[in-house]
This record gives structure tokens, sequence and C-alpha cells, in this order.
């Protein structure tokens, strides 16, 4: 459900605040030396395969319904522009292993993985505030703050995720990247070139300063999902 939210402490999430403005300012340098997409990139090869993730699906509204519908219509018009639909709008707690999977070939490692998940967000609200749209190179995504309390537990799983018979697959999963990530988001749009159109940039551009509220989601979903959450599978 999605709220207005105060927004947590600033200070305490302030590498996560930064991250995100180096993040806006290299993408917009980015585009303002590439004002031309680029070739279509190759398609990716493992977009029917299954990951393990957990998180949320949600509904828009408010601000952030205008935007999605206004990236729904550049896509109707785009076929290079791959937005993700309304009925799997999705926000990550923390992704768990890459999409590599059918559901009759899920780790086996996923015994070890379900006991510590479920002692990790049972009964927790999940719930991330202060949302912005957040520019990629050949992508938008929606960003924010967590709750102390998400923060916290999400920690708390990845590390000892990462002393069990999971860790393997969630090295794997965020290979260069901290573990958990220092990112909270969601992508709503990716385009199939190294940058983004004009008019995604555009869509950026309008709703840049617009701050998208807070969403409450509850306790996490462990599930198997493809890349946009079109399948989704609870474990």
């Amino acid at each position: 459900m999605q709220t207005d939210v105060n927004p947590p402490e600033s200070g305490l999430f302030a590498p996560i605040l930064a991250a995100y403005e180096r993040t806006r300012a290299a993408t917009q340098d980015a585009w303002a030396a590439n004002p031309r997409t680029g070739d279509p990139l190759p398609p990716e090869p493992h977009r029917a395969q299954l990951g393990i993730s957990s998180g949320r699906i949600f509904a828009a509204s408010g601000p952030l319904a205008q935007v999605h519908a206004e990236l729904r219509a550049l896509a109707a018009q785009d076929p290079l522009l791959d937005v993700t639909p309304a009925n799997s709008l999705h926000f990550t707690f923390l992704a768990l292993a890459w999409d590599r999977y059918t559901l009759q070939t899920l780790p086996p490692e996923l015994a070890a993985l379900k006991p510590i998940f479920a002692k990790h967000t049972r009964g927790m609200d999940f719930a991330v505030t202060d949302l912005r749209l957040l520019p990629l190179k050949n992508a938008l995504v929606l960003a924010g703050l967590p709750s102390p309390d998400s923060f916290a537990r999400r920690n708390a799983l990845a590390q000892e995720l990462l002393a069990s018979a999971w860790g393997p697959l969630l090295q794997d999963r965020y290979r260069g990247f901290d573990i958990p990530p220092l990112f909270w988001h969601t992508t709503l749009a990716r385009y199939g070139a190294p940058f983004a159109s004009q008019p995604l940039r555009d869509v950026y551009a309008r709703h840049s300063a617009i701050g998208m509220g807070g969403l409450h989601f509850g306790q996490p979903l462990l599930a198997a999902v493809n890349y946009n959450w079109q399948q989704c599978h609870p474990l």
C-alpha cells in the first residue's frame, strides 16, 4: 500500500542518500555525453528463467501511478522500452539468487534458506520511505530509504545467509557489490540500448523533483520470480 510516510532519520542513511546523488549525477553526465541511445542490446539470455528473491508486489497510486502511466504510453510506441507491468510492480527486500532456475530445478540449498529467512522476517513491516525516481544509463528506478527496522533486519538476514549453505548463491548474486546492497529500489523501466531514449529521459525530468511518498508492505514474501515478477511463485 502506498502511503505518505515520514522519512527515517536521514543521518543514519547518509551513505544511501549520497549513493543516490552520485548515481543521478553520473547518469545525467552520461546522458549529456550520449544524446543517442546507441545500438540495441542483445536479448538477455535468462529472461524466461526464475531467480530467488524476496519482497512484495504493490499497486501504484498518486504521482507514481502517473509516472507509470506515462511509461506504459511510451512503451506502446517503442519496442525497446520494457516497463514493469502494473500487476507485477514490486519492491525487493533482498534478491537471493540469479535467474537460472525453473520450478523443477530450484537449488537444494533452499532447505537452509527458508528457516533463516523466516527467522529474520517473521512479523515485520517492510517499509520504504522518501521514494524518488532515480535514473540509470538505460533504466528508470524507484529508490527510497528503508525503515530502521527494515534496514536492521535485512543486514542481519544477509549476514546469517552468508555464513550458511546459501552463502555462495548470495555471493554470486551480488558479486562486485556490497552484501546487502546499498540501494533500496525497484526497476520501473528498462531500455534495450546502452542509453535511455529521449522520451524516457523526459519522463525523469518531469518528475525528478516530485516525492513519491512511501510504501508499507508487511512481511516480505520469499519467492521464485522472473526478472519483472510477472512470474511469482511463493516458496
